[in-house]
C-alpha cells in the first residue's frame, strides 16, 4: 500500500473514531439531562403532593396502575394506595 494511501486511511480511521467519541459524549449528555429532568419533575410533584390531597390521590392511582415490578413498587411504597 502506498504511504499516501495509508496516511489517508489513517486519517479516515481517526476521523471515524472522533465521530464515535463525539456521538458517545452527546448520548451521555442527553442521558444526564433526561435524568436531571426526571429528578426535577419528581421533586416538584412530591412537594406538591404533600400539600394537595387531590393531587396525591391522582398520583397514587397513576403509580398503582403503572408500576408492576415489585422492586419499583417497594421504592415508592409510601406513595401507593394503602390496601
Amino acid at each position: 500500500m502506498a504511504p499516501e494511501r495509508k496516511s489517508i486511511e489513517q486519517q479516515l480511521a481517526q476521523a471515524r473514531a472522533k465521530v464515535q467519541q463525539l456521538e458517545a459524549r452527546a448520548a451521555s449528555r442527553k442521558r444526564k439531562t433526561d435524568d436531571r429532568r426526571k429528578i426535577l419533575i419528581g421533586v416538584t410533584v412530591i412537594a406538591a403532593m404533600e400539600k394537595d390531597d387531590e393531587l396525591r390521590e391522582k398520583v397514587r392511582g397513576l403509580l398503582d396502575a403503572h408500576l408492576t415490578k415489585p422492586l419499583d413498587r417497594e421504592v415508592v411504597a409510601e406513595w401507593l394506595p394503602r390496601t
